[in-house]
């Protein structure tokens, strides 16, 4: 083992960031110890009044509402520590506490499976609640109208108790504004009254954690995955994930700053804001080849950061495979807003232009229900498919359904073993006619992907958007998920990365990272929450994972704690991958070890790609508020991007993530 002294953090982190905590009192008393920790699920998610108890004594606590407990005045000693949570299995973790010392303890709960019960019958003798008596939903006709004493919803809501209309605004009795929430016949007066106003905050409606800033955004549709915590390799050493080369969420997330806004939490995946940027990693003869790094983090003192690469081999534009394609365009009405279709038809002029002759292409368009617009047609008659892009105009509802299924029927009938099948969807993702449901659409996609079809999805649009389905449709079609805001978006997507975007040459791509349970005390994989997959599920080759292009370049950042912090270990960690090439169906599995020896032993010493990521890791976590950047601030991600991007190859991508911190953190200050 080589003994070192990790760098410290190049910018301090001042003590106002520090989050509030358990009160511990001031020391243990003396000759005494103290435990201190988290319980989160395995999302990391908190878990509130969990009972925390050492075992065999009368120690204990229950756990805050942010998951965290402390338990004092403990005999110095091994002990067990327990924590039962109704609803998961109960866990153990085995401690050494020294006198007069802090011992700091992770739990991630697992959800446990409910002992089937006998069955419980209720029965209701009579109805609380009438719904159809209960609607104030009318409907009348001109005549009526015309005797009514208002004409605007303004005006009907100033009719209300309590309410004062002055200036055109209304004003209500008991609050001041955005301290309640006041809503007429069911519908929020504080939507229909304040269209915009700088600071207003809105019930939430992504599904998520926060208000969404401003009511362009207000139906903007995301999910939170949660937050990976600390892993003890004593419980589980190993992290299995699935490859994921999106970058939806950080193109969707720089709109929301270049707009003035910051991005839902919700809407922040740090995968997608790493795999974003170019890597420069060495090519790989051929399939995949993994590469690694290890330096001190800059953002946190006694923790290390492990950079996991892979890099899939390359094709050239006249060697590789025929493309047939089925492009299927969303032409909604809710298309129309924003120059949606004009930069679906952009974008697909790029990807025309990079085709050969001898590819074939065929475009279904949707609104309230689909059709064929243009019949699979060589790439050589260009003027054809130029000619049917510009038919395309937006009306009617959006039948996503429809356009999916009719675009695979398409894409079925065309359909060529020695070629790359794959239909392409531009949508804002907003389904409201046919088959609304996520659920009902993903099991259509999945179906095919048996086909040997894939999917790619392509997002557009600010203010009426469904992040959440489209990223799970390219998830099950087998693909991949982009989001393009501007024309320079879609040429780095369907130009400078169209093999990537279109030639897989790497099926069901799982990660899995061991860590040595004798020398490494936590480990954290930053990002990759909806993107888990069982340990015991690696080798099982029916397992869908990731896909990943010709070209592609996937990373992964580990946060790892050492049980001696100063010391690093001689084998750091074993990566191994697993995957199917596409054309043969033959699985390989390569491993790669990850040795101390090559770890720089202070962050400036870095790669200046690894620096980079480092910034572009804490950036999303900052702006997702992950409880382990809590004590971190965007000035510190500024000086270390700021200094990453000077030493990159290709500045302006670290000229654009300097701004990017710079608009947030201006942002933040205004909150």
């Amino acid at each position: 083992m080589t003994r070192v002294v990790p760098g410290k953090a190049p910018v301090a982190v001042p003590a106002s960031a520090s989050p509030t905590v358990p009160v511990p009192g001031a020391a243990p008393p003396a000759g005494r110890a103290r435990i201190e920790g988290i319980v989160t699920d395995r999302q990391g998610g908190a878990l509130p009044f969990a009972n925390v108890l050492v075992v065999g004594t009368n120690r204990g606590a229950a756990s805050n509402a942010e998951g965290k407990f402390v338990i004092d005045d403990v005999e110095p000693d091994s002990a067990t520590v327990r924590v039962v949570y109704l609803g998961y299995e109960t866990r153990e973790i085995r401690v050494g506490l020294q006198a007069d010392h802090v011992t700091t303890v992770t739990f991630a709960l697992r959800e446990a499976i409910a002992n089937v019960m006998d069955t419980v019958t209720v029965t209701a003798k009579r109805e609380l609640i009438r719904r159809d008596q209960s609607s104030s939903a009318h409907s009348v006709g001109r005549e009526e109208l015309a005797k009514l004493p208002v004409d605007t919803y303004q005006e009907s809501g100033a009719l209300k108790s309590g309410v004062v209309a002055q200036g055109g605004q209304l004003h209500f009795r008991g609050g001041r504004s955005g301290e309640a929430n006041y809503q007429i016949d069911g519908i929020a007066v504080n939507d229909a009254t304040a269209t915009g106003s700088p600071g207003r905050t809105l019930p939430n409606s992504t599904g998520g954690t926060d208000p969404v800033n401003g009511a362009a955004y207000d139906a903007m549709f995301f999910r939170s995955y949660g937050v990976n915590p600390f892993m003890d390799p004593r419980i589980d050493a190993l992290a299995t994930f699935a490859a994921d080369v999106d970058h939806g969420s950080y193109t969707l997330s720089r709109s929301y700053l270049e707009r003035g806004n910051l991005p839902p939490a919700e809407a922040v995946r740090v995968e997608e804001f790493i795999n974003a940027f170019p890597h420069d990693y060495a090519p790989a003869d051929e399939g995949l080849a993994i590469r690694s790094e290890i330096a001190p983090s800059p953002f946190r003192e006694d923790t290390w950061l492990l950079r996991v690469g892979l890099r899939a081999r390359d094709l050239d534009r006249e060697t590789r495979p025929r493309l047939v394609l089925t492009w299927v365009v969303d032409n909604s009405g809710s298309m129309s807003g924003g120059n949606r279709l004009e930069l679906a038809r952009q974008s697909l002029r790029v990807l025309l232009r990079e085709l050969r002759p001898d590819d074939r292409v065929g475009i279904v368009v949707f609104s309230n229900d689909s059709r064929v617009l243009l019949e699979p047609t060589d790439v050589g008659d260009g003027r054809a498919i130029r000619d049917a892009l510009a038919c395309m105009g937006p009306r009617g509802g959006t039948n996503a359904g429809s356009g999916l299924q009719l675009g695979y029927q398409v894409a079925a009938r065309e359909w060529a073993g020695d070629a790359v099948n794959r239909v392409i969807l531009v949508s804002d993702g907003v389904a409201n006619v046919g088959i609304t449901g996520s659920g009902g659409i993903l099991e259509q996609v999945a179906a095919q992907v048996e086909n040997g079809i894939d999917l790619t999805t392509v997002g557009v649009g600010m203010g009426n958007y469904n992040d959440v389905l489209l990223e799970q449709l390219a998830d099950n079609g087998n693909g991949n998920y982009y989001y393009v805001d501007a024309l320079p978006e879609a040429e780095k997507v369907f130009g400078r990365r169209l093999l990537g975007t279109l030639a897989t040459v790497a099926r069901d791509v799982k990660i899995q990272v061991e860590f040595p349970v004798d020398v490494v005390r936590g480990y954290r994989l930053i990002g990759y929450e909806n993107r888990d997959v069982a340990d015991e599920d690696f080798r099982d080759d029916d397992v869908d994972a990731g896909e990943i292009g010709a070209g592609h370049e996937v990373t992964a950042l580990f946060e790892v704690r050492l049980e001696t912090a100063s010391e690093i270990p001689a084998r750091f960690a074993e990566v191994r991958v697993r995957y199917e090439e596409p054309t043969t169906g033959k699985v390989h599995e390569i491993a790669h070890a990850v040795e101390g020896k090559s770890a720089r032993l202070d962050f400036p010493l870095a790669s200046a790609g690894f620096r980079f990521d480092a910034a572009v890791a804490e950036f999303a976590e900052i702006l997702r508020g992950s409880y382990w950047a809590r004590r971190n601030n965007l000035g510190n991600v500024l000086a270390v991007g700021y200094t990453a991007a000077e030493d990159l190859e290709r500045p302006e991508y670290g000229k654009e993530l300097v701004e990017l911190v710079s608009t947030a953190a201006r942002l933040r200050v205004r909150r």
